[in-house]
């Protein structure tokens, strides 16, 4: 998806697949166990 950067975060051993909505300044992570968290990115 445009806009969207995909970061592997060692998903292979139990970490989480993570993806950044750069147009929301949001965050949301997959696991192989089929669980998804979202929320958003902390401002500095």
């Amino acid at each position: 998806m445009p806009g969207w950067v995909c970061i592997d975060t060692d998903c292979q051993r139990g970490g989480w697949l993570t993806c950044l909505d750069v147009a929301r300044n949001h965050v949301i992570q997959a696991n192989q166990a089929g669980e998804v968290r979202e929320f958003p990115l902390a401002e500095k």
